[in-house]
């Protein structure tokens, strides 16, 4: 929670100075070019996070270190391979990507910096989760924090200096980027260096190649679920400045980067919860698990509806205050975007269960029709209103027809407390 709240100050202060100091079409490039990036970080995003909290605490169990090893070791390999595609993509195409997707050759060089610097963030990913499977959460933050606050410090400074422009932006966002990377490979080296054993059998992952073929499904569902999951909001942006011009993407992002705070919190809490969950269904404690699920909901929704009446009476006049006045008129995407947002934070932890009870193929259906929705948005004539209202429409469909009839499985499996010993 306290990592989310400094990790959000980073953010809404970057957004601030850009909104505020950029005019609309360079931001609207600045979006652009951070979703070509999160675009192919899509499609080079294993399930690590899922698959490693799923299998590391089931190896550790059987007392098994050389298995938990080549785990850890399979995921660095992939990840390592998958750095060094993202960075050759951007190396060799960024003038490519530049001119014939966005048709503006002068994106090349920002795009091939922040690319670049881009390119390890999935050995990030790896050691986040190993710090948080190890009960190392302060450790996750200070990376998280000092990549995000030094942004709007650099900004800041480069307003001051009078050098504030859409390439010196993009350079600040990418230093952030290195220094988080640097951080947090060093924090999970230094507090983990006995938990990977490296020796031969495990360098060739041979601990756990009967595991393969379940590893291999787990990996690519997750993956795919990840696809799908931020494809439909990275790829409604991506639209809008494909189909849409740089002035409806600022207006998309801005409402993106309002709303980062809501997807913080929910990404944060989901991490906070996920163990518990995992514990609870892997113990067979089906009735504990109802109550957490209860509680859990109850809770947030009850925060989520607090929230979200503050928002849409204090937004409007704190956008006027801090923006450009034609950021006004992002304030009804983003307070479509909250709410999107706010449902996916009650139905959280339904993502580790459907993954827990290896049913997230069925997920991964339902959560694909988003991209049915933005194809409807386009058709329909795409605007930043119309991507929220599709990517609104996608959540519910997951929530009333998967969430919902699982958690109603979930109960139908547990166990009757009232029954009669030996009954």
């Amino acid at each position: 929670m306290l990592g989310s709240v400094l990790v959000t100050f980073g953010v809404v202060g970057k957004t601030i100075i850009l909104g505020r100091y950029l005019d609309l079409a360079d931001f609207g490039y600045y979006i652009i070019c951070l979703n070509a990036i999160a675009m192919l970080r899509l499609f080079l995003r294993p399930g690590f996070e899922l698959t490693l909290m799923r299998y590391i605490p089931e190896f550790e169990a059987e007392e098994s270190k050389e298995k938990v090893s080549s785990l850890v070791l399979l995921c660095l390999y992939v990840a390592l391979l998958g750095a060094l595609v993202f960075a050759g993509i951007f190396f060799f195409g960024n003038e490519l990507i530049a001119s014939k997707l966005y048709g503006d050759p002068a994106l090349s060089d920002i795009l091939y910096v922040l690319g670049i610097s881009s390119s390890f963030y999935l050995l990030t990913v790896i050691a986040i989760t190993l710090l948080r499977i190890t009960e190392n959460f302060k450790y996750t933050l200070i990376p998280s924090v000092l990549g995000s606050i030094s942004v709007p410090l650099i900004l800041m400074f480069l307003q001051m200096q009078g050098w504030l422009n859409l390439k010196t932006a993009i350079v600040a966002t990418a230093i952030g980027e290195l220094l988080t990377v640097v951080s947090v490979g060093l924090a999970c080296f230094v507090m983990l260096r006995g938990f990977v054993a490296v020796n031969k059998d495990t360098l060739t992952l041979a601990p756990i190649r009967s595991h393969f073929r379940s590893l291999k499904a787990t990996l690519g569902q997750t993956s795919l679920f990840g696809i799908l999951q931020a494809g439909a909001q990275t790829g409604g942006v991506f639209l809008l400045g494909v189909f849409g011009g740089p002035v409806q993407a600022a207006i998309g992002g801005m409402a993106v980067q309002m709303a980062r705070p809501v997807a913080m919190f929910q990404t944060s809490l989901g991490a906070a919860v996920t163990p518990e969950l995992n514990r609870l269904n892997a113990e067979g404690e089906i009735n504990e698990l109802i109550s957490f699920l209860k509680r859990y909901m109850l809770l947030t929704m009850i925060g989520a509806c607090c929230a979200f009446v503050a928002i849409f009476l204090l937004g409007p006049s704190i956008v006027s205050t801090i923006l450009k006045p034609a950021y006004t008129s992002a304030i009804p995407a983003f307070l479509v975007l909250a709410f999107s947002f706010a449902l996916t934070l009650i139905f959280e932890p339904f993502l580790t269960i459907a993954v827990a009870r290896e049913e997230v193929g069925r997920r991964n259906l339902l959560v694909s029709l988003r991209f049915l929705y933005l194809a409807i948005a386009v058709w329909v004539g795409i605007s930043a209103i119309g991507v929220m209202v599709a990517l609104v429409a996608g959540n519910l469909t997951v929530r009333i027809f998967n969430d919902l009839p699982l958690y109603r499985r979930l109960k139908a499996s547990a166990p009757d407390v009232d029954a009669a010993p030996g009954s």
